[in-house]
């Protein structure tokens, strides 16, 4: 008889050592979680700088006399901790776009919170397949054309409330003067229709179209070193090289000439997400260099999205929604606080 022995509720003699010994050796089911910030997180942080940014080219910049430079020193740094809030949303966008990218095109497998069933209790999170990019039993190919499409609807949709919400700061900014205001004209003539800048969701929008294009080129390109056999090769390497450098200066040309995302003269937020979005892609699977030098380039510009690019940092590659629709509530909330934060700024001049 061991020491410390019992009977226990079964009528069979036990001990504290049995007892000790198999708990030792029993595995018990634990919950992985990842550390980091999923999809999710990191939409609801750009999500929130971006409606404090649009606050304060808004409501605060009608609050300013006609004559910003006889307002008071209050007004004018609340307004601009505004926009530092809205330049550190820019990375987190571009990030999301790319994360989102690679999740259509099967780079990454989504994930999704696993349920309990008859078979056991919750070991962590299950891992939904990853979308079919290559031919397999016959499927087709993913290519990211559902996140184009989608962005570029939303950005029609954001157009006219992005007008309304950069329009009280564009009167302020003096950007009627530059290059772009001389080509498409004032702000001052109608508050929904400002020719001088467009919403940033289009510069989303032409970033996933060059990612396309980008993966395109190098399905269809001549293997390079390290890489094996592909079928459908139609370019050269150097010809797909030259490809590569004409899309991204006719999209460059095409996102400064149309003034994407430009909020005065200081902040041209699409270039910015453009470059973003490039570098994010083309540096995905060396973390550390893409993240000092992404926040080194943040850092040229008021300093304000090296500290988007920091809360980037903290991704841990998941989506964080429970269902598939969840990523869309985005979609309506983003024009919606737009128009709700536009028509107060801009109430008695429509």
């Amino acid at each position: 008889m061991a020491l410390f022995s019992y009977s226990n509720p079964d009528g069979e003699e036990s001990s504290y050592e049995a007892d000790l010994g198999n708990a030792s050796t029993r595995k018990k089911p634990r919950r992985r979680r990842r550390r980091g910030l999923s999809e999710r997180g990191l939409a609801l942080f750009a999500g929130v700088f971006l409606v404090i940014g649009l606050y304060g080219t808004s409501v605060l910049s009608a609050s300013l006399p006609a004559n910003s430079s006889e307002a008071d020193f209050g007004s004018l740094s609340a307004i601009i901790v505004c926009l530092a809030c809205l330049l550190v949303a820019v990375p987190i966008y571009a990030w999301l776009l790319v994360s989102r990218f690679r999740m259509e095109v099967g780079e990454l497998e989504p994930s999704v919170p696993a349920r309990k069933d008859e078979d056991g209790p919750e070991e962590g999170r299950a891992k939904r397949p990853a979308a079919a990019n290559a031919n397999a039993d016959g499927a087709k190919p993913r290519h990211g054309w559902r996140l184009f499409w989608s962005l570029l609807i939303l950005a029609v949709v954001c157009e006219v409330p992005w007008d309304l919400v950069t329009w009280r700061y564009q009167e302020h900014s003096g950007s009627n003067g530059s290059l772009v205001g001389a080509l498409y004209g004032s702000t001052a003539p109608k508050p929904w229709f400002n020719l001088y800048t467009q919403n940033p969701v289009w510069a989303l929008a032409l970033c996933a179209l060059v990612l396309i294009c980008l993966r395109w080129i190098r399905r269809h390109q001549a293997p390079v070193e390290g890489e094996g056999p592909k079928t459908d090769v139609w370019l050269s390497a150097g010809t797909a090289g030259l490809l590569r450098i004409l899309l991204l200066f006719a999209s460059f040309l095409w996102v400064w000439m149309l003034n994407i995302g430009q909020v005065g003269t200081l902040f041209p937020t699409g270039l910015m997400m453009f470059v973003f979005v490039l570098l994010f892609y083309g540096l995905r699977y060396h973390e550390n260099t893409m993240t000092m030098l992404a926040a080194a380039i943040g850092a040229l510009e008021a300093l304000a999205p090296a500290v988007g690019v920091l809360i980037v940092h903290f991704h841990n590659d998941e989506d964080g929604y429970a269902h598939s629709w969840g990523r869309y509530v985005w979609y309506a909330a983003i024009p919606l606080a737009m128009l709700g934060l536009g028509l107060s700024a801009c109430q008695g001049l429509l």
